[in-house]
């Protein structure tokens, strides 16, 4: 190494090479916010894990990934020189023109080593070309299901399999024995039918044992007002919970019995993790994603597509069988290990 030139190096290079020579300067992006992701929390933990296992100081910094104006641009290509590695996240919920490209075309330029995690809502086959040329100017690229890196693979794309990341210390798990029945439900990636689909199991659930109840993320109490209405059931400001507020969503986990995700997205969705992580009892339809993680019967219950009446009889059984619930929510914690951040970090090295 020569005296006042940078060494850089690629995530690819990176194993099996003295820990002397280890990126220890990273800096990590986010494209929009989620209430499961704390970029802060995520930080620390990584700048933990690298300094436990190499032994020396690392700096880890955080910054949005947002370049929508010509100051932002500007600190990006300030910053990302000064770094080894770069890590950018997006789901989905900010412009990926106006976030993710920039920052992988500037540390692309610079020649660093970059990891994009990747965990849209859409299908695979309406990504759009522009995500998938980027795709290609990154080291590594994660996404959250086997059955999406198959389908990336046909565009050219390659990927590595990793759940979304989500920060364990801040969803305690919980030893779940028997349920009440108290249905939570997340709306963020669900189809009217979908949607419709948990509302009805909820009705029929609720004729059987009146003392059902259901907590509802979402930012649309009215329209779900609407649903109910449609099935005889009334819902309430109670029943709601801020899609944006960590601070609300993180109770509702450690308060209700049963995750009932009715999604049909490709991936792996945040908060069915984030359930499984709080040792909750899922019930989810059996998408690509689900299936990968769940075990039907051990770690928690697959059904069909948008058959309420399959949903409504699991939630009677796991009201039913203790003895399911008591498996199932055990089971379902172990998923913590798979996203401890010593785990996360042999990811990136």
């Amino acid at each position: 190494m020569q005296s006042g030139k940078e060494v850089v190096l690629s995530s690819k290079s990176i194993s099996g090479i003295e820990s002397a020579r280890l990126p220890l300067r990273w800096l990590v992006l986010a494209a929009g916010k989620s209430a499961y992701f704390s970029l802060f929390s995520y930080a620390e933990n990584l700048k933990t894990e690298l300094e436990t296992r190499f032994n020396k100081s690392a700096e880890v910094e955080t910054s949005a990934a947002a370049t929508d104006s010509v100051a932002s641009f500007r600190k990006l290509h300030r910053s990302i020189p000064s770094f080894d590695t770069i890590q950018l996240f997006y789901e989905g919920t900010a412009s990926y023109f106006k976030s993710i490209l920039p920052a992988v075309l500037i540390a692309r330029f610079y020649g660093k080593s970059t990891a994009l995690f990747y965990y849209p809502n859409q299908m695979v086959d309406r990504i759009p070309r522009l995500h998938l040329k980027t795709m290609s100017l990154c080291d590594k690229v994660f996404v959250g299901s086997r059955y999406q890196q198959r389908e990336l693979a046909k565009y050219k794309a390659s990927s590595e399999v990793l759940l979304p990341t989500i920060d364990i210390k801040a969803w305690p798990v919980r030893k779940i024995s028997s349920v009440l029945p108290h249905l939570l439900l997340s709306d963020e990636n669900l189809s009217e039918a979908g949607a419709l689909c948990a509302i009805k199991a909820y009705s029929l659930v609720k004729q059987k044992y009146p003392r059902t109840t259901i907590t509802i993320i979402s930012n649309n109490s009215e329209l779900w007002s609407e649903r109910a209405e449609q099935f005889g059931q009334t819902l309430d400001f109670e029943n709601f919970v801020n899609a944006e507020s960590t601070d609300e969503i993180a109770p509702a986990y450690s308060t209700v019995d049963i995750f009932v995700n009715c999604s049909l997205i490709e991936s792996t969705p945040t908060e069915l993790v984030a359930a499984l992580v709080s040792g909750m009892p899922v019930i989810s339809f059996e998408t690509y994603g689900a299936r990968e993680i769940i075990h039907s019967g051990e770690n928690g219950l697959l059904i069909e597509h948008n058959d309420y009446n399959q949903l409504a009889d699991r939630i009677i059984d796991l009201t039913e069988q203790p003895e399911l619930v008591t498996r199932i929510s055990v089971e379902a914690a172990k998923i913590r290990q798979n996203l401890s951040p010593d785990k996360l970090v042999q990811r990136f090295l």
